[in-house]
C-alpha cells in the first residue's frame, strides 16, 4: 500500500516522457501580443493624447483663407443662396451647404467661423474612428492607425477648410462606430432601431458626397461575405426610407427632377468633363482609369500621406501600387474569419477606392479625393503585416511593425511641423487684417479685381471670371463662373447650312499670334465652327496649336479667300468638314468644336457685360508663364468673329495681371 501511495504522489512529476501533461497547454505569448497587452493597458491615454495632437495642430495649421481650387468656395455660395434664395444644393452634395446656411444666417460669411466649424467636426471624427474598433481589433493596430492620423498635415489640413472633407469624416466615423457596434459584434442581433440609425448615417453620408453611394455597396458586400442575407433587405429598406421621401420632397418644393448623383455622374463618364465632343468612356477606357487614378492616389499621394515620399514627387510608381494592393488583399485573407471590424474595414475601402478610380477624372489628380480613407487604410496596410507575422513562418519578423510605425511617425510629424512653421507667419498676418498675405501674386491680383469689378460696375450685369465662387467670397457679389468652353458637334455646325458651300480653313495658332495675321472682316460673317487642338492637318506635325475655322463660303467668296494675299499661305481647304472631323475623333485626337455665335449668344442672354482675364498660375508653386487660360480662349474665339466685341477697362498688378475687359453686348 505505501508503496502504491509512493507511487501515485510521484505522478506529480512525469516519469515517462511519452506521456502528454494533463490539461489545457499553455500558450506562449509572442512580441505582439504582449505589444497589444501594452496598448489596451494605456488607451485612455492614447486616446486623449490623438485628440490633445489634432486639436493643438489643426490649430496650429488654422487657414483663414479660401483655397485657389475653388471648390471651398463654392459650399459657402451654394449655403448663401439656398439661405437666401432656397435654392437647392445641387452637383457636390446638398447636405454640408446646408448644415452652413443656419450660420451664415448667423454670422454672415465669417471664414473664420466657418472654417472652425470644420475643426470641430474633423476632432468628432477622431473620437469615434477610436470609439469604433476600441476593444474590437489588436489594440497595437488601432493606436498605430489611431496616432498616424491624429498629426498628420494632409488630413489636418480640411480642419480649418470648407471643403466637405471634415464634415464627410465625421458622418463616417459615426457610420463605422454604429455598423462595427451593431453588425460585427459576436452574438448582438440587431433590431429595428440599430438598421435605422445606420441606415440614416448612409443616407446622410450619400447626401454630402456622391461617392459615399458606394458605402452602401460596402456593408451589402459585407452582409453577403458574412452570410447574413436578411439583413441586406433590412439595411436596403432603411436607407429607402430616408432617401425616398427626400427625393420627393426635392421634386416637390425645388423641382430638382435628377437623382443628386445623376447629373455629376453622367458628366464624370465623359472621356474628358470640359469637352464632351470627344465622347464617353467606354469599358476598357473605364478599366484603364482605374489603373490609371490607382497608380495616381496610391503610389504618389498615399505614400505621401505617411512620410515616404516627397510632397513635390509628380511621378508614379506602379511598384507601389502593386504592394499596396496585395497588402489589402492578404489583409482580407487574413482577417476574413479572424476579425470582422477589419473585415468591414477592408470591404469599405476597396470600395470607395473603386468607385473613386471609375468616376475619377486623371486629370483632376487632387489628394483630398481619397484623403478620408486614410486611417482606413492605415488599418489595412498593418492588419495585413499584423496577421501575416503572426503566422510560423514569419513570426520573427514581428519588430517591423513598431519599427515602420515610428519610422512613419516621425515622417509624418516632419511634414506637419514644417507645414505649421509656413502658416505660423501667414496666420498672423491674415489675423492682424492682411487677408491676402499667404497668396501668390497671381490670386492677391485676382482677388482685388473680383473686388473692384464687384464695387465699379452696375450690379444688373453680370461679370464673368474663372473662379466665380472665390470672386463672390471677396468681392460680396455674384460672379458668373466659366470653368470650361461649351462644346458642340459637328453636325451641330453644318447642319443649318449647304454642305457643298463648307471648306475647312486651317490656322497654326502660332503664326497668327507671330504674324499678327487674322481672316478679312469680310470673311468673318461665314465662320460657323472652329476645331482646336492637338493634330496634324496635311502634315505631319501634331501640337496643341493646330487651330481650324469652319467656313460656310458661297462659291464667290470661297474664290476671294482662296486668292487674299492678306491670308495666303496660311490657308488650306478640306472639302468634306464632317469626314474630316469624324475621322479625327476616331483617331482619339485631343479636339474640341466651338461655335462662337453661341458663345457670344450666352454673354448676352446672360447679360455678362465684364470678365476678368486673370493670370492664374497653371503650376501654383511657380511662375512659368503658363496660366489658366480657359476664359482666355472663350473670349479669343469670339474675337476671331467679332473683333470688336471687347475693350479693356482696368488692370491691377504689373506682373501676373488681372484685367477687366467690357463686353460689347448690343
Amino acid at each position: 500500500m505505501g508503496s502504491k501511495k509512493d507511487s501515485i504522489n510521484s505522478g506529480k512529476k512525469n516519469s515517462n516522457p511519452k506521456e502528454k501533461p494533463v490539461g489545457k497547454p499553455i500558450i506562449k505569448s509572442d512580441f505582439l501580443d504582449k505589444l497589444d497587452t501594452f496598448f489596451q493597458k494605456r488607451l485612455n491615454f492614447f486616446f486623449w493624447t490623438g485628440i490633445i495632437l489634432t486639436s493643438v495642430f489643426t490649430l496650429l495649421l488654422f487657414d483663414v483663407k479660401v483655397g485657389p481650387g475653388g471648390d471651398d468656395s463654392a459650399y459657402i455660395s451654394r449655403a448663401y443662396d439656398f439661405l437666401k434664395e432656397f435654392k437647392y444644393p445641387t452637383f457636390q452634395g446638398a447636405l454640408y451647404p446646408i448644415v452652413l446656411s443656419p450660420f451664415i444666417a448667423i454670422f454672415g460669411i465669417n471664414l473664420t467661423i466657418l472654417k472652425f466649424l470644420s475643426t470641430i467636426f474633423l476632432i468628432v471624427a477622431s473620437i469615434y474612428f477610436f470609439k469604433a474598433f476600441k476593444n474590437r481589433i489588436p489594440s497595437s493596430l488601432l493606436v498605430i492607425a489611431f496616432l498616424l492620423a491624429s498629426y498628420n498635415y494632409y488630413m489636418l489640413y480640411f480642419g480649418s477648410q470648407t471643403y466637405s472633407e471634415a464634415f464627410f469624416m465625421m458622418l463616417q466615423a459615426l457610420f463605422f462606430y454604429f455598423t462595427v457596434k451593431y453588425f460585427t459584434t459576436e452574438n448582438f442581433i440587431p433590431g429595428r432601431k440599430e438598421y435605422l440609425i445606420t441606415g440614416l448615417i448612409l443616407f446622410l453620408m450619400c447626401l454630402t458626397k456622391n461617392v459615399a453611394y458606394a458605402s452602401l455597396m460596402a456593408i451589402v458586400g459585407y452582409f453577403i461575405l458574412s452570410g447574413k442575407w436578411k439583413s441586406i433587405l433590412y439595411i436596403l429598406i432603411s436607407f429607402f426610407i430616408f432617401f425616398v421621401p427626400w427625393e420627393i420632397l426635392k421634386r416637390v418644393i425645388w423641382k430638382a427632377d435628377d437623382i443628386q448623383f445623376q447629373s455629376q455622374g453622367n458628366l464624370l463618364m465623359y472621356k474628358d468633363f470640359y469637352n464632351q465632343s470627344r465622347g464617353k468612356e467606354d469599358f476598357f477606357g473605364l478599366i484603364q482609369r482605374v489603373i490609371d487614378n490607382s497608380h495616381l492616389y496610391i503610389s504618389k499621394h498615399f505614400y505621401k500621406f505617411i512620410g515616404f515620399r516627397s510632397d513635390a514627387a509628380t511621378d508614379i510608381l506602379p511598384l507601389l501600387t502593386v504592394l499596396t494592393f496585395g497588402l489589402f488583399l492578404v489583409g482580407i485573407y487574413f482577417v476574413f474569419k479572424k476579425n470582422k471590424p477589419l473585415l468591414f474595414t477592408s470591404v469599405y475601402v476597396l470600395c470607395m477606392l473603386l468607385i473613386s478610380f471609375v468616376s475619377l477624372q486623371k486629370h483632376w489628380d487632387q489628394w483630398r479625393l481619397i484623403i478620408i480613407y486614410l486611417p482606413f487604410m492605415l488599418l489595412l496596410v498593418f492588419s495585413a503585416l499584423y496577421y501575416s507575422f503572426k503566422t510560423v513562418q514569419l513570426n520573427s519578423l514581428q519588430f517591423i511593425i513598431p519599427l515602420l510605425a515610428l519610422i512613419m511617425l516621425i515622417t509624418s510629424l516632419r511634414v506637419t511641423t514644417d507645414y505649421v512653421k509656413i502658416q505660423k507667419e501667414v496666420l498672423a498676418r491674415n489675423l492682424d487684417g492682411d487677408l491676402l498675405f499667404g497668396f501668390t501674386p497671381d490670386w492677391q491680383n485676382y482677388m482685388l479685381m473680383s473686388e473692384w469689378a464687384a464695387k465699379n460696375t452696375p450690379a444688373e450685369y453680370m461679370i464673368a471670371c474663372r473662379k466665380s465662387d472665390i470672386s463672390f467670397i471677396y468681392g460680396g457679389r455674384k460672379f458668373y463662373g466659366i470653368i470650361k468652353v461649351p462644346t458642340s458637334d459637328i453636325d451641330s455646325i453644318i447642319s443649318n447650312n449647304n454642305r457643298d458651300s463648307l471648306v475647312y480653313t486651317i490656322f497654326h495658332l502660332k503664326k497668327l499670334i507671330q504674324g499678327n495675321q487674322r481672316p478679312d472682316l469680310q470673311y468673318r460673317q461665314y465662320l460657323q465652327g472652329i476645331v482646336s487642338g492637338e493634330f496634324s492637318f496635311g502634315d505631319t506635325i501634331t501640337d496643341n496649336s493646330n487651330f481650324v475655322a469652319i467656313y460656310a463660303l458661297p462659291a464667290n467668296k470661297l474664290q476671294e479667300m482662296r486668292n487674299d494675299p492678306s491670308i495666303k499661305g496660311i490657308v488650306a481647304e478640306e472639302l468634306n468638314a464632317k469626314e474630316w472631323v469624324e475621322k479625327k475623333l476616331k483617331e482619339d485626337a485631343e479636339i474640341s468644336i466651338v461655335k462662337p455665335d453661341y458663345l457670344y449668344d450666352l454673354f448676352k442672354k446672360t447679360k455678362v457685360k465684364y470678365a476678368i482675364l486673370a493670370s492664374l498660375r497653371l503650376n501654383p508653386n511657380e511662375n512659368t508663364g503658363n496660366i489658366i487660360s480657359t476664359l482666355h480662349r472663350y473670349l479669343y474665339f469670339i474675337q476671331l468673329k467679332y473683333p470688336e466685341a471687347f475693350k479693356e477697362i482696368h488692370t491691377i498688378g504689373t506682373e501676373e495681371t488681372s484685367t477687366l475687359i467690357e463686353i460689347k453686348l448690343d
